[in-house]
């Protein structure tokens, strides 16, 4: 899944920071446990306000992960509307 994300982080540039997390390394690991993930590979879609927006588990396509990313994008650029 590496080349698959390699190319994600070119196309979205600045706008997406990718983190990656080692089920290896302890600290890593821990740290990915304490978001729930528990299986690898595993991609999740954090808004910078830290909700989670989309959880991903296995392998997964380029195509829906770069429209996942890309609807999370959009749904960030919209303005909020009112529910009155």
């Amino acid at each position: 899944m590496s080349p698959i994300v390699d190319g994600l982080e070119d196309d979205f540039g600045n706008k997406v920071k990718f983190v990656r997390l080692d089920f290896d390394d302890p600290a890593q690991g821990k740290e990915a446990r304490a978001l729930g993930v528990n299986a690898h590979p595993a991609f999740m879609l954090i808004k910078p306000n830290g909700d989670v927006q989309g959880r991903f588990a296995g392998e997964i396509a380029r195509a829906k992960l770069t429209a996942a990313i890309k609807q999370l994008l959009d749904d960030s650029a919209s303005p909020q509307q009112s529910s009155y």
